[in-house]
């Protein structure tokens, strides 16, 4: 919703994305979101659990070979 939203007020340049649950804890982003990340921040750090606390990743991490088209099993 965030990314949508700041897309349509013209603000396109993600450098940083977390998602939190209504609890407030870090979570990794839905399958949906990764997908919309795809086309609007895949450039973007994500904020991820890690352990104990939380790391940055690249977005390639959460969707690896998002760009690649598979053929076959």
């Amino acid at each position: 919703m965030a990314i949508g939203l700041a897309a349509a007020d013209g603000d396109t340049e993600i450098d940083t994305i977390v998602a939190v649950h209504r609890w407030g804890e870090v979570v990794p982003p839905c399958g949906m979101c990764r997908e919309l990340m795809t086309d609007q921040a895949s450039e973007a750090r994500v904020i991820v659990p890690d352990g104990g606390g939380e790391t940055g990743v690249a977005f390639d991490w959460l969707l690896p070979l998002h760009d690649e088209r598979r053929v076959g099993p």
